[in-house]
């Protein structure tokens, strides 16, 4: 990794980036800073005679694709998860990464256990995400996987299906 972040927007808007290169001084550029989360407006308050309904629970992760390790490879079809189902974990960078291995063909570097705190089978979506993003990597697409982007990468997870990064 190159040791640097995204600017906060406050940076951007007091020009800390401006002149740096690439002629990007009047183009949009992405900031570190979260969307902030918008709450539902209040409910009116209950007509008299009717009871007031509870709020509606939140909204569970939605679900993530998982895709056989190696395409074809696998007694079972690649389907859409729950985030609280159980399954392997590789992970890609499109960055060098010293314990990864470079995949040329698909511009990325990926690993099933190198630099990973080694192999990762059998845990959730949030945890598979936790395991790459402490790698400075992150879970690899469903297209990278369905490439073979990641074939061969070891733990014997080329029969086993691996979560992905892309939702529903």
């Amino acid at each position: 990794s190159a040791n640097a972040r995204l600017c906060t927007a406050e940076e951007l808007v007091n020009d800390c980036s401006r002149g740096t290169g690439c002629g990007f001084d009047d183009e949009l550029i992405w900031s570190s800073d979260q969307k902030p989360e918008r709450s539902p407006p209040p409910a009116p308050p209950p007509q008299q005679g009717q009871v007031p309904q509870p709020p509606s629970p939140p909204q569970s992760p939605p679900p993530r694709k998982v895709e056989c390790g190696r395409a074809g490879n696998c007694p079972e079809p690649t389907r859409w998860a729950e985030p609280s189902e159980r399954h392997e974990v590789r992970c890609c960078s499109d960055t060098a990464l010293e314990k990864f291995r470079r995949v040329r063909e698909c511009g990325l570097w990926v690993s099933s256990k190198n630099g990973m705190g080694g192999c990762q089978g059998e845990k959730t979506f949030a945890e598979a995400e936790a395991i790459c993003a402490s790698a400075n990597a992150r879970l690899c697409t469903a297209g990278e996987l369905r490439a073979g982007c990641t074939r061969g990468t070891g733990c014997g997870f080329d029969d086993e299906l691996i979560w992905s990064l892309t939702t529903s």
